[in-house]
């Protein structure tokens, strides 16, 4: 329970990161942006990787 808290800020400020530098990139080139394949699947499976290992070795050090 004592790591619920910086685990929820952690992931919030990642997620407002990665929303910044969106938001910077598209400010520095206005042009249409390509979507590739690697950067969904980053975005889509990269936060719950994360936290799947970061919780896989928590509990492997209890």
């Amino acid at each position: 329970m004592a790591y619920k808290i910086p685990l929820i800020a952690l992931t919030w400020a990642f997620a407002l990161l990665v929303s910044w530098l969106f938001r910077v990139w598209g400010i520095n080139h206005p042009d249409p942006f390509e979507i590739r394949l690697w950067i969904v699947f980053g975005l889509l499976f990269g936060p719950s990787l994360f936290l799947f290992f970061y919780l896989a070795l928590t509990f492997r050090q209890n």
